[in-house]
């Protein structure tokens, strides 16, 4: 992970160790065993979304919007079992934007999809009408953006223990 992470920091003409720093003292990794049954037709068993983990970070504008993670949503006709495994930062980093150079800004101005690349919307925003990954909402640290991510895929667990 070290060497990707250098090489990744470097072709952005960051310094060397900048996601080094970035990630923390307690990087947060989790584990998800998952279930998912069979899809009604039309329907989506997870609808739309990036996923949690470091990538996510990357998408919604940590990287100017340089890096943007596909939206992908889990359509099946039968039964699926899966495991995922996420890496991410310390709960505690600052979701800061990098800073990129003129190049990268100016790549991003350039395509329509990486300029209006989004957030995962929160429960309540899918509620009141906003589209999947249309949140305008900016978290501003990454145990916030996990959050809003465990909401909104979990909520009969949130309910019953975050009421």
């Amino acid at each position: 992970m070290a060497n990707v992470t250098i090489r990744r920091a470097l072709g952005l003409g960051l310094e060397e160790q900048h996601f080094a720093h970035f990630f923390g003292n307690q990087p947060m990794s989790l584990t998800k065993f998952i279930h998912y049954p069979p899809t009604p037709p039309g329907h989506a068993g997870v609808n739309a979304h990036h996923d949690a983990g470091f990538l996510t970070v990357l998408a919604p504008g940590m990287t100017g919007n340089y890096f943007v993670a596909t939206p992908h949503r889990v359509i099946t006709t039968e039964e699926r079992l899966s495991a995922g495994y996420f890496h991410g930062p310390s709960l505690d980093v600052a979701l800061d934007p990098l800073p990129l150079a003129a190049r990268f800004a100016n790549a991003v101005a350039a395509s329509p999809r990486h300029a209006r690349a989004g957030l995962m919307a929160g429960r309540q925003e899918t509620a009141a009408g906003i589209a999947d990954m249309a949140s305008d909402h900016k978290p501003s640290v990454y145990g916030e953006q996990l959050w809003n991510y465990f909401d909104r895929s979990y909520p009969e667990n949130m309910a019953l223990h975050h009421g």
